[in-house]
């Protein structure tokens, strides 16, 4: 028997999903140890439930410091720069979303809780060069996506999945960060980067710095990339340095260290990655 209810949840679902809208937001109350923060949710019907805790921010806490300079790469709506920006305390975390729509988001959460934290939302995309970059959705309201033309994909089912297309800005980041923040640069000390398969080619891009200022990073292998674009992911990262270990979410300290091997174990998971000679438990 069909349940009617749940065919007129799909059409509506899809329906959604092919026709643009602006979505606002509703601004919420999370309780944590130190006192209650505001976070504005997005109301984007297709959005992940983005929800943080006190569990996220006693995660950050172990690789930011109060002062310490951070930076989240592919922020989306706020959900890891806020956590971010509390355990730095007043220290600046650059928080980068190239989408417009949800810039919006990350703009007004930015500009909640300024008592507790210093979130700087930059439109722009990190990019090696500066310019105009064409990203794709899977909905016409652009709530999931990114640059995955940089991406080999070679059963073509995830970018099938994302044919809405959005001009987006990039900038050389690097150069952006020596031009802006050359003061502030020795106290950066954790890097998120989440671009839906384009972080192997951020991390190249940022060489240079992760080389000389040994920031903790975060990035996210994708289900979609092959087993040699899993390799130049942790390539990226141990040529600079780096030891990869298998993240189960941000909650709790790693302990699994990921190799071109047991990488292939898993379609999706996130990478927390410490310079050699950093010890895990801080």
């Amino acid at each position: 028997m069909i349940k009617i209810p749940n065919v007129v949840a799909r059409i509506k679902s899809e329906r959604e999903r092919r026709t643009f809208k602006e979505y606002g937001t509703v601004v919420q109350t999370i309780e944590l140890a130190d006192g209650p923060v505001q976070f504005a949710k997005w109301q984007h019907p297709l959005e992940a439930p983005g929800d943080f805790d006190q569990s996220h921010l006693d995660f950050f806490k172990q690789w930011v410091k109060s002062g310490d300079m951070a930076i989240d790469i592919g922020a989306f709506t706020g959900d890891t720069a806020v956590p971010m920006a509390l355990a730095a305390g007043g220290g600046p975390v650059l928080a980068l979303e190239p989408n417009p729509y949800v810039f919006k988001v990350l703009e007004e959460n930015a500009g909640l809780n300024t008592d507790r934290t210093n979130i700087v939302p930059l439109n722009f995309a990190a990019t090696d060069t500066d310019g105009s970059f064409t990203f794709e959705y899977s909905d016409a309201s652009f709530c999931n996506g990114g640059f995955l033309s940089k991406i080999k994909d070679q059963a073509g089912e995830h970018k099938a999945q994302h044919k809405y297309k959005l001009e987006v800005q990039g900038q050389d980041f690097e150069r952006y960060l020596r031009t802006n923040y050359a003061d502030q640069l020795s106290s950066l000390t954790f890097i998120k980067i989440d671009a839906e398969g384009y972080d192997k080619e951020i991390i190249r891009s940022l060489s240079k710095l992760l080389k000389e200022f040994h920031p903790v990073v975060i990035t996210e292998c994708l289900p979609a990339l092959d087993d040699g674009e899993r390799h130049e992911l942790l390539k990226s990262l141990t040529d600079n340095g780096y030891i990869p270990y298998r993240l189960n979410g941000f909650t709790e300290t790693p302990t699994e260290r990921l190799t071109e091997e047991n990488s292939k174990d898993r379609s999706h998971f996130d990478i927390l990655a410490v310079p050699e000679g950093t010890s895990l438990n801080r």
